[in-house]
């Protein structure tokens, strides 16, 4: 009789458990979905790391060897990629010129692609973790100069 008293604290506690655990930390932040022209950008990234990978060492590319590359890999992994048309990948759809490429020391720094001219005063920028996120005319400033100061010396763009 005396273990039939034990249980309902015991009970009780696990259900208090329960609804906590449930409860969680609060609603969670859903993430913005990509814009087009954002989902391009991303797509560029990545065909731009899997380039990179296959470099095993050598030195980075420019946006033309990155392109020569591509058009060489077969159509089923650039689907894998979510690429469907190689050409679009290489242009933004919102100032329809070509992005850059930044040559970064080891690969890191805070802007490996961007756009070349932007829209509205902005330009998207693609980071090395592969985020993509609008960069205001100071913030890309601020971009630039990191990349400035970084030990490989003044940013280099691709063609």
């Amino acid at each position: 009789m005396e273990l039939h008293g034990f249980t309902r604290p015991v009970c009780g506690s696990g259900l208090i458990i329960a609804l906590l655990l449930s409860a969680g930390c609060g609603p969670s932040a859903k993430p913005k979905p990509m814009t087009p022209a954002e989902q391009n950008l991303s797509k560029f990234f990545r065909l731009y790391t899997a380039y990179r990978s296959s470099l095993k060492g050598r030195p980075n590319a420019d946006v033309e060897e990155l392109k020569k590359w591509a058009q060489q890999q077969p159509k089923e992994k650039l689907a894998e990629m979510g690429i469907e048309d190689l050409d679009k990948v290489f242009i933004s759809p919102r100032d329809n010129e070509p992005y850059v490429l930044v040559n970064l020391p080891m690969g890191m720094g805070p802007m490996a692609a961007h756009e070349k001219t932007g829209s509205g005063g902005s330009r998207l920028v693609a980071n090395t973790s592969g985020e993509v996120f609008e960069a205001n005319a100071k913030r890309f400033k601020e971009l630039e100069d990191t990349i400035s100061k970084m030990p490989s010396g003044p940013m280099k763009k691709g063609k």
